[in-house]
């Protein structure tokens, strides 16, 4: 997946649970099974380079049903560990695992320097506006109106900052065999002289201290 994102100069934010490093499991979809395994750090040293390491809680529990005291060790830790890892100074960006979150989450966050914090929750729209440690993404990789949502964002004609967010995880074009359609999205993306192409904190927080370089 990296490869692709820098054969067509592309960034992307990669939100890690540094306490599941190696961590395995199966994944069977229409009896397609793929073992799926977390990298070892060991494997991670390089290949993140330009690329922005995400806090994504230690170890994706349903974080919402979590007491505070679990949620603060949850995102302290993972920060912690991943900033540790990939010598970085600080992490500003996060997503929700399972897209879950609550009051007490969101004041963790803001506790523990999180500046923006994705949600699992589309919205087809680009511009950005509300807090951003709900925030929003513009589509999920898979929906079926992705490319026609790509073609509407390329054919804007405003002077407003926009911005087109896709999510996913990265085991999923293995899963369901999806490298060729990827990459024609990104082929749709790239070269575009009026687009700007960054990491959730350079987009949102105008901070890159958490891409590795």
């Amino acid at each position: 997946l990296i490869d692709l994102f820098n054969k067509y100069q592309m960034k992307c934010t990669f939100n890690i649970n540094a306490g599941l490093y190696n961590f395995s499991f199966v994944h069977n979809q229409t009896n397609n099974i793929v073992n799926c395994r977390h990298m070892d750090i060991k494997e991670m040293d390089n290949i993140y380079r330009g690329h922005e390491i995400a806090m994504h809680t230690y170890t994706h529990p349903h974080i919402a049903s979590c007491s505070k005291e679990e949620i603060y060790k949850e995102v302290h830790d993972d920060i912690e560990k991943l900033k540790q890892d990939f010598h970085l100074d600080n992490i500003v960006s996060g997503a929700y695992p399972f897209g879950e979150y609550n009051e007490d989450v969101v004041d963790v966050l803001k506790q523990l320097g999180i500046k923006v914090c994705r949600t699992t929750n589309n919205t087809y729209r680009y511009d950005v506006d509300g807090d951003l440690l709900i925030y929003n993404p513009t589509i999920y990789y898979r929906d079926p109106l992705l490319k026609q949502q790509l073609e509407q964002f390329l054919n804007l004609k405003t002077n407003k900052k926009q911005v087109f967010c896709i999510w996913g995880h990265s085991y999923e074009f293995e899963v369901y065999n999806e490298w060729d359609y990827f990459e024609s999205i990104l082929k749709m993306i790239a070269n575009k002289d009026d687009i700007d192409y960054l990491t959730n904190g350079e987009a949102f927080v105008n901070d890159d201290s958490g891409v590795v370089k």
